[in-house]
């Protein structure tokens, strides 16, 4: 294929066979290639004509770039200037109008302040700014239709609305040569029976000629004379009528063609901007995909291990400030102890004996484990059994302190008093309420 693109198809059939013979002949009887020098001014003129094409194409994109780049700015300029001139007139319309609250009272009397955000303050701004803004679009109106213009010869819509205003005025255009097509053909007509009664004339006296008078050789004459006329009318008329009628028809032809290309245009047009829009779709919905992509990629775990991290630090504070709670309570609790057991060592032995059996009991449920439930974990079998042997000890330790308290009762004197918590309470007054019914029930048997 590259041969047959730079040289001559005699020449490429030369080198194949060349090619060939080299490299199917011994290698000791190897000839080097060779190709004869007629081909080298063809070969440097169609390069020399296909990078002058590339170079005018170049050329002719450069200049189209800036001439597009050139309109843009005058147009950047024109919106520039645009604006500061509504700027200019609402500044003199603003002093001219002048300030509209004079008359306004807007003093806190007890601070002396000015009183802000009242409805006609408000209101004031929102008509400012509506003031401005329609001098702005009255200002760039020009602008936006310049803009709009340059966007439709960018794309070459104005090149169809020519052509459109061209069909329109061809339509007009054969409206009226219609019209004349019509008026030569009346005249065409006329002519014809003009000389039609003129030729009937000079018939009917030819047909008396040996009767004349010399009142009808006055009227041969004349009538001879009017058929001439009427023949040089009736030429002069047809002519008219058929160029009219080709005006006509040259004109029907271009309309014809004329609607034929504006409707291909503008399909090509459409086929365009639909091509384009459906690009910018595809561009967006990249773009979109892309910053999804960085969001749950990068953007997201980042801010998962930030506030992963930040939950940590907290729960890392939370338990160094709950050890070191506990810490101090428990130093309180052995600095407590102590002094107890200092204060029971110096006393009799007497009174060490002497101790009654609340205090035993109270300090045999304060030496209990904490009578605290957990939910069962059913994770897994291993922590679902160590939270059910957690709980039953809970329960065991619950159900003795509950025991240790009733035995306390019992052995006590009558104003002894013991604290029950909801559940033991409620645990009592059902163990009491049932043994009263079993003891109803067993005098009501009796």
């Amino acid at each position: 294929m590259l041969l047959r693109r730079w040289y001559p198809t005699s020449v490429s059939c030369h080198l194949r066979t060349a090619t060939f013979r080299y490299y199917s002949v011994p290698r000791t009887e190897k000839e080097p290639l060779t190709m004869s020098n007629d081909t080298g001014p063809k070969n440097r003129s169609s390069i020399e004509v296909g990078w002058s094409t590339f170079k005018n194409k170049i050329s002719d994109v450069n200049s189209s770039a800036r001439a597009v780049s050139l309109q843009i700015k005058d147009q950047i300029n024109k919106a520039k200037a645009a604006v500061r001139e509504a700027d200019r007139r609402f500044e003199e319309q603003d002093k001219i109008v002048g300030n509209d609250d004079q008359a306004g009272y807007k003093k806190d009397f007890d601070t002396q302040a000015t009183i802000g955000g009242l409805p006609s303050e408000r209101e004031r701004k929102r008509r400012r700014w509506a003031r401005k803004l329609e001098f702005y679009f009255d200002s760039l109106q020009e602008t936006i239709f310049t803009a709009t213009r340059a966007l439709n010869d960018v794309t070459g819509y104005s090149a169809i609305q020519k052509l459109r205003k061209s069909i329109e005025s061809m339509e007009s255009q054969l409206t009226a040569t219609k019209g004349r097509v019509k008026e030569s053909k009346g005249e065409y007509d006329t002519a014809i029976a003009a000389r039609s009664q003129s030729q009937r004339e000079l018939n009917e006296l030819l047909q008396r000629k040996n009767a004349w008078t010399p009142q009808d050789l006055e009227q041969f004459t004349q009538l001879y004379k009017d058929d001439a006329v009427n023949l040089q009318r009736q030429e002069d008329a047809k002519q008219r009528l058929a160029a009219s009628e080709q005006q006509e028809d040259e004109l029907s032809n271009d309309l014809y063609r004329a609607i034929l290309t504006r409707y291909h245009e503008e399909q090509i047009w459409s086929d365009k901007i639909r091509r384009t829009s459906s690009w910018g779709t595809f561009i967006l919905m990249g773009v979109n995909i892309v910053l999804f992509l960085v969001f749950q990629l990068l953007l997201e775990p980042w801010k998962r291990r930030r506030l992963v991290g930040s939950f940590e630090d907290k729960v890392q504070l939370a338990l160094e400030e709950y050890a070191s709670s506990q810490n101090t309570k428990l130093d309180a609790m052995s600095s407590d102890i102590s002094t107890k057991m200092a204060s029971r060592s110096v006393e009799a032995p007497s009174s060490a004996f002497q101790k009654s059996e609340s205090e035993l009991s109270i300090s045999a449920s304060s030496q209990q484990p904490p009578t605290q439930f957990s939910a069962l974990a059913m994770s897994s079998p291993r922590e679902f059994f160590t939270t059910l042997k957690l709980n039953t000890h809970a329960l065991i330790s619950w159900v003795s302190k509950f025991l240790g308290k009733l035995y306390q009762l019992q052995r006590s004197n009558s104003a002894a008093s013991i604290t029950l918590s909801k559940p033991e309470l409620v645990l009592y007054s059902t163990i009491v309420v049932s043994i009263s019914w079993l003891l109803s029930l067993g005098t009501a048997s009796t």
